[in-house]
């Protein structure tokens, strides 16, 4: 080969490695490196797949059971079935379980599977924790240094192997976290460099679609995730205009904006949701409680759906409510 192909390809290479390609190449060397662990892995931990199953009282049966039930009842065809389990998932949100079921219906009805959503976590963690680390630093070495520490450190924690080779919520929790945080701050640095309005709104939705998934995933995750981007906007005087809110306290007290508070208060959500919020205050209060409906006993106690129902409705309401006075 002649030197005149030596330097263009030298030069290619250069501008391809300092071009936005660069970014997609860490993307697939990590997602790469990320998927053969949790493959290795899932080897590892089925050597002996009947020992993770020994202790009868444990949440990974109930988890694995919740899955299987709606795996089982989309091949039978029975949508009764499919939505009276899902409608259980109270206590414990129904993402993995949904994502369990997806996995049994592909690869078969087998309890060694049963691991695959917090392999499935356990690699987003890595990826996401190794991006968020390459994205630290505006220096492209740098970057990828941290990246490839954050990926090693990953990888090695002998507790989150643990988690990855068992059938909880957390493995699953740790990779959508990791993923909500990440997308919030590809948004905010997009903000910042002034990308295009639909760039920019495509970036925010896709971190409210991951939050919302964290949420029916595990509803404490998504508290800390959400709380310390609350705690960075506040640190950063980003969401905050403190004089502006400072005004809008001291016109509280004008008549006008009593009767405005008034009227929301007045709104048939928001006096559905406070009903609703005091009978489940009562049952708390009251304890194991049941009613009889056409000749049944029905159980109010704990009451989880009057919960379930009271969120909903306030989030018709916020829903609604932005609909209306969002900027188009």
């Amino acid at each position: 080969m002649s030197k005149q192909a030596d330097d263009y390809f030298s030069w290619r290479a250069a501008v391809y490695l300092q071009s936005d390609n660069a970014e997609r190449l860490v993307w697939v060397a990590v997602t790469l490196l990320a998927l053969a662990a949790a493959v290795i892995l899932f080897f590892i931990a089925n050597a002996h797949p009947d020992l993770l199953w020994r202790g009868y009282y444990h949440d990974r049966n109930g988890h694995y059971a919740f899955g299987q039930d709606l795996a089982l009842a989309v091949r039978t065809g029975d949508p009764v079935w499919f939505f009276s389990e899902l409608l259980k998932a109270q206590v414990w949100p129904p993402v993995h379980g949904l994502v369990l079921a997806a996995v049994l219906l592909i690869g078969g009805i087998d309890h060694r599977l049963g691991i695959v959503p917090s392999l499935i976590g356990w690699m987003l963690t890595i990826v996401f924790v190794a991006l968020i680390a390459r994205r630290m630093f505006q220096d492209r070495d740098l970057g990828i240094g941290a990246g490839a520490i954050a990926l090693t450190l990953g990888i090695a924690s002998p507790a989150f192997r643990l988690l990855a080779s068992d059938v909880m919520l957390e493995s699953l929790g740790a990779g959508l976290s990791a993923a909500a945080l990440w997308a919030y701050g590809r948004a905010m640095a997009s903000r910042e460099t002034a990308d295009d309005a639909a760039q920019l709104a495509s970036r925010w939705r896709l971190f409210a679609i991951i939050l919302t998934a964290l949420f029916f995933e595990k509803g404490n995750y998504w508290g800390l995730v959400v709380a310390a981007i609350g705690i960075t906007h506040l640190l950063n005087g980003a969401a905050i205009d403190y004089r502006r809110w400072l005004a809008k306290a001291r016109g509280i007290a004008r008549r006008a904006d009593v009767l405005g508070a008034a009227r929301v208060l007045l709104d048939p959500f928001i006096i559905v949701a406070a009903l609703l919020g005091g009978v489940v205050l009562y049952l708390y209060h009251r304890g194991p409680t049941s009613i009889v409906l056409l000749g049944r006993a029905v159980s109010l106690y704990p009451p989880e759906t009057f919960v379930t129902v009271t969120y909903a409705v306030l989030y018709v309401r916020f829903a609604l409510s932005w609909l209306r006075n969002r900027q188009i």
